[in-house]
């Protein structure tokens, strides 16, 4: 899923409002549980905006 969400934010996201994407800053996947793979785990995508 976490391969769906990162296709979303830069077909969908990006292009419905007026963030842009702040070049030279990482972007990253956050997993705060230990294992991620639990079912009720979760996950975050953090991506610079300007």
């Amino acid at each position: 899923m976490i391969q769906e969400a990162w296709k979303q934010i830069y077909a969908e996201w990006f292009p419905s409002n007026a963030y842009k994407h702040a070049p030279g800053i990482p972007e990253f996947e956050r997993y705060p549980d230990e294992d991620p793979y639990q079912e009720e785990s979760y996950s975050e995508i953090w991506v610079p905006i300007e």
